[in-house]
């Protein structure tokens, strides 16, 4: 997705310059849905994601966690003080979903506490909803690393959300039959590396 390309393409190009210059890389559009399709079919050889290996071939390594913030605009009316519970509900939503799904996690939380959430906008890149947040009223719980550095980021409020959730761990995955591939294995050393600068 538009996310991890963001966080990725970057410091592994500027890393394959130095070690392997002759290395392509491809970003190709999955999701957590999809990608253990992708893989099976070798139609991709890694995807990273807030993924779980659901079939026996697929493997997975955490590569960092995330942590979800509420953020919108900084002249937002719950921008100017501790954001409650019932204030997070009323307010109108913008979801970021990569599946389709109307349903995030946020909304599995609230229904578990017998609240549901207006999602007013739903779009399926997280690049687009910063400058969208910047100019609207809308809030949106959204992880941090998509915003931290966005050109929008200055015109942000982020602030906690208002309920506990466990943070979402970003894996990668791969399918067996590359488990002891030696280019392969290689590509998956360099992304932890680069996870741990994170």
């Amino acid at each position: 997705n538009d996310y991890i390309a963001k966080l990725f393409a970057i410091p592994l190009m500027q890393r394959l310059a130095q070690e392997a210059p002759r290395v392509n890389l491809r970003f190709v559009p999955s999701t957590n849905i999809n990608a253990p399709e992708l893989l099976e079919q070798s139609e991709i050889d890694l995807a990273i994601g807030g993924i779980s290996a659901s079939k026996p071939r697929l493997q997975t390594q955490t590569l960092f966690t995330d942590q979800y913030v509420c953020a919108m605009r900084k002249q937002h009316p719950l921008a100017k003080r501790k954001l409650m519970l019932d204030e997070f509900v009323r307010a109108d939503h913008l979801l970021i979903t990569l599946s389709g799904n109307p349903r995030g996690f946020v909304d599995r939380i609230l229904e578990e506490k017998g609240l549901q959430r207006r999602i007013a906008l739903t779009v399926n890149q997280f690049a687009l909803a910063p400058a969208i947040l910047a100019n609207t009223d809308l809030i949106a719980a959204i992880n941090y690393r998509s915003v931290q550095h966005n050109s929008f980021a200055k015109a942000l409020h982020l602030t906690e959300l208002p309920f506990d959730y466990n943070s979402i761990p970003v894996r990668m995955m791969w399918h067996d039959r590359k488990q002891r591939d030696a280019a392969h294995m290689w590509l998956r050393s360099l992304l932890v590396d680069l996870c741990s600068q994170f």
